[in-house]
């Protein structure tokens, strides 16, 4: 398969915010939709995604974590360094994002953030919203591979590359994107999302992706076994105001 330059392929940031109350994450919430979303807008920044963690049907009585996912795309690694510096520069967010930045110690928002930094695989070098085919909230599906080394996780990008990526696509898997860490916790590993129109969906194209002959082929080769140590995959909702729905 062709492949893109290096030039068109975007960078992603990662952020989990693991939030200390009910009402730290209502005013996460409105910060978000009101201050930070916005400014990036003007910065030029987007679509950025929202999300928060759900559990699936077999799961359904877990507690689950009180934490917000943000996923945010970058033209440049570059870009990064200049987005703090611009909302400090926006009157407009400074205002609207005022309870948020002047909370107390004994009143934090979050217990801590969790920041990674993505390059977008060459097979798929940009940030894709797949189109929704029916009414309601989609179920998204965050995705981490973690590798024993930089060698093998490197193999496993380009196995994604090198055809996952369309076995994926003929089997009705939607992917938002698909990025390997740069920086982060736990290197080596890659990250991918993918979405659905509901949990049965996901049943169905895993089964297919299964029992799929191209991929029973693939991860039968011998340059592919073990590009994998662990999967962490976690379910999620858009909140009403992600700009990926």
């Amino acid at each position: 398969m062709a492949h893109s330059s290096a030039q068109e392929r975007q960078w992603f940031t990662l952020s989990i915010y693991h939030l200390n109350s009910e009402a730290s994450a209502a005013l996460f919430d409105k910060t978000f939709a009101e201050a930070v979303l916005p400014a990036f807008k003007r910065q030029g920044i987007g679509p950025i995604g929202v999300f928060a963690p759900v559990n699936l049907e077999k799961d359904k009585d877990k507690p689950l974590p009180r934490q917000r996912y943000v996923i945010t795309p970058l033209a440049s690694a570059d870009q990064l360094v200049s987005i703090s510096e611009k909302l400090g520069q926006d009157a407009d967010f400074m205002d609207k994002a005022s309870a948020y930045l002047g909370v107390g110690k004994d009143e934090a928002v979050y217990s801590r953030v969790e920041s990674s930094l993505l390059y977008a695989f060459e097979g798929m070098p940009r940030l894709v919203v797949p189109k929704k085919e029916a009414e309601g909230t989609r179920l998204f599906e965050l995705r981490i591979y973690e590798s024993h080394s930089e060698f093998q996780g490197k193999l496993k990008v380009q196995m994604f590359n090198q055809g996952e990526i369309e076995i994926f696509k003929d089997c009705g898997m939607d992917a938002v994107f698909f990025g390997e860490a740069v920086i982060g916790k736990n290197l080596p590993n890659l990250t991918y999302m993918l979405v659905y129109d509901d949990e049965a969906l996901r049943g169905e194209v895993w089964e297919k992706f299964g029992a799929h002959p191209k991929w029973n082929v693939m991860k039968n080769l011998e340059q592919y076994k073990e590009t994998v140590s662990d999967i962490i995959a976690q379910h999620m909702r858009p909140l009403p105001y992600s700009v990926i729905q």
